[in-house]
């Protein structure tokens, strides 16, 4: 039963962050740049129509992941004192992925509560959105690829 379990975690996990990284990477790689060659204006109202269900659902995913991973490392995973997660090589990766998980989630929620000011001024187009834009997309990117390479090494134990 534990084996059908944590196969079901496992799945969980890789699936929500299927959906979160790649909503990311739509977002800064297409729906960006193409908001960016439309006038301000519509711009920002199909920025906001879109946002309604794309940040919930970003948001809801990121959560997922999180928790599976804290759950697939943890309850069924080795990580079953302070002392194994301090002093083995997976104990340090999994920190690692976790501290950067939090750290990601923060960035897009401060990237987020921010916009406005940084995208658009008014009807216009802030002068230095594209490279706000660029900044978040290429700390994102750093952020998931560490979170990957994480998860590749813990998967060979370290």
């Amino acid at each position: 039963m534990t084996i059908a379990i944590t196969a079901i975690v496992q799945w969980i996990h890789i699936a929500a962050g299927l959906i979160w990284i790649g909503s990311n990477i739509y977002q800064d790689y297409v729906i960006w740049p193409a908001l960016l060659t439309r006038p301000a204006a519509e711009a920002r109202a199909t920025y906001e129509s879109t946002a309604k269900f794309a940040a919930p659902l970003m948001m809801i995913a990121g959560m997922v992941v999180m928790l599976m991973g804290i759950i697939r490392g943890t309850f069924l995973g080795p990580i079953k004192s302070f002392g194994y997660l301090v002093t083995t090589p997976y104990g340090i990766t999994w920190l690692v992925a976790l501290f950067v998980m939090i750290f990601i989630t923060a960035w897009g929620g401060r990237f987020r509560s921010g916009l406005d000011a940084a995208v658009w001024n008014g009807d216009q187009f802030h002068p230095t959105a594209m490279q706000t834009i660029r900044s978040h997309t290429l700390v994102s990117n750093i952020a998931f690829a560490v979170i990957l390479a994480c998860m590749v090494l813990m998967r060979f134990g370290l």
